[in-house]
């Protein structure tokens, strides 16, 4: 309450406005410690597309096939909702019908919201020294018992439908009758409609394909940045330095049911689809200043997302790389003592307060009918894919850069 008396105070004495503004530096900006900002969306829902007689939300053009024809991909009946949002009709005729028609959902609460933050990079497992950076944090991560429920010991337990730990999601659950909860649903349909003839004015629409995702849950996700000035990138990157933006990016994300189905134009006659039932992911781009994802304008103008090699104890950068790591270690921290330390620790994930490994849980993926029901388990006419676990992915190097294929 101290910061609105002090503003206000300032209304009634002129002496308090007898300075003029300027910008902060990196210095003052990372001694700054504030509360932030807290977002919540009560009662939210979005349903953008030809469905709410309104035009498609949006369109990617530019693409051509081999022979020249034009490709244009639409992006329609999108929405963002509560439980129950969506759902897949029976016909009668072994097809179904994809209907949208968005409850409600909560983004954040108020006392858990989407917190916007200028952090101090010293004191952050970001580790960016010196540095004020930026921060965009969804709801928390609940761990079980020390163990996170992403891909941990509890993650099998948890991804079994009716397991009591599934409800220890900071974000909760809707309630009939109740609270609209945390959880949400979201979806979308994607058109590509292909020239009829190079110069035509006429499309030909392909099958449009339905992704719809229930329930999902993003505890534990933030994206971190902060502005540069020195970086080139990795150490094989030719080009003048320049101001660029530095990331850390954690995408956390759960659902307990995931569709992609192919339907007609109209959102009718929906064939099979793949369900996953049980999605998680916990996905790291960017560890800190240990290994920046870093983000740019080419020359060109186009977008450019690399994420740094580690460096290189063999050259002369990658030994002053390693230096200033060792240099950047917060009091005490002794993780980086040596080249080695360095190195076992990156590998084994034991930076203290550093994340550098990612996982990825597909489960009980079938084709089948979407109106079918597997929370109880196979339904006759199912095809099992396999339930696959993925751990332990670690990014070594990464360049993307979007290119104008439309010219």
């Amino acid at each position: 309450m101290k910061t609105p008396v002090a503003i206000l105070s300032c209304l009634f004495f002129s002496a308090c406005a007898n300075a003029d503004m300027a910008p902060m530096t990196d210095e003052d900006m990372s001694e700054v410690d504030g509360a932030g900002l807290g977002i919540v969306l009560e009662d939210f829902s979005l349903h953008a597309g030809a469905e709410t007689d309104n035009a498609s939300l949006f369109k990617i053009t530019g693409i051509k096939t081999t022979d020249g024809r034009d490709v244009n991909i639409e992006v329609d009946n999108f929405f963002i909702g509560g439980k129950g949002s969506a759902n897949f009709v029976d016909n009668g005729n072994g097809t179904s019908s994809f209907v949208v028609d968005p409850t409600t959902v909560n983004i954040g609460r108020l006392n858990n919201p989407i917190a916007v933050n200028l952090r101090d990079g010293d004191d952050i497992d970001v580790r960016a020294p010196n540095k004020g950076v930026l921060e965009i944090a969804h709801t928390e991560l609940v761990a079980i018992d020390n163990d996170p429920v992403w891909i941990g010991a509890t993650m099998d337990p948890c991804l079994k439908a009716g397991a009591a730990e599934c409800s220890k999601f900071a974000s909760r659950e809707a309630v009939d009758g109740g609270f609209r909860g945390e959880r949400i649903d979201v979806g979308l349909e994607l058109n590509a409609k292909f020239q009829t003839a190079a110069g035509s004015t006429d499309f030909d629409s392909d099958t449009p394909l339905t992704i719809y995702m229930k329930e999902a849950v993003f505890d534990g996700s933030y994206t971190r940045l902060w502005g540069d000035q020195t970086k080139t990138g990795s150490e094989t990157d030719s080009d003048a330095q320049r101001n660029i933006t530095l990331a850390n990016v954690r995408l956390n994300l759960y659902t307990p049911d995931i569709y992609i189905a192919s339907c007609g134009l109209d959102g009718t006659s929906c064939g099979d689809a793949v369900h996953i039932k049980h999605f998680a992911l916990d996905l790291i781009v960017g560890v800190g200043e240990i290994q920046p994802a870093a983000l740019s304008v080419t020359s060109d103008g186009n977008f450019q997302l690399e994420v740094e090699a580690l460096p290189n104890p063999t050259t002369p950068e990658g030994t002053r790389r390693l230096q200033l790591i060792r240099d950047d270690q917060s009091d005490g921290m002794t993780w980086a003592a040596t080249d080695k330390d360095f190195y076992e620790n990156y590998y084994n994930d034991t930076i203290p307060g550093v994340k550098t490994k990612s996982n990825l849980y597909i489960g009980d993926p079938t084709i089948a009918n979407p109106t079918f029901e597997t929370a109880g388990g196979l339904q006759v006419g199912d095809t099992y894919l396999g339930t696959s676990k993925i751990e332990g992915i670690q990014i070594q190097y990464l360049k993307m850069t979007t290119h104008d294929i439309g010219g």
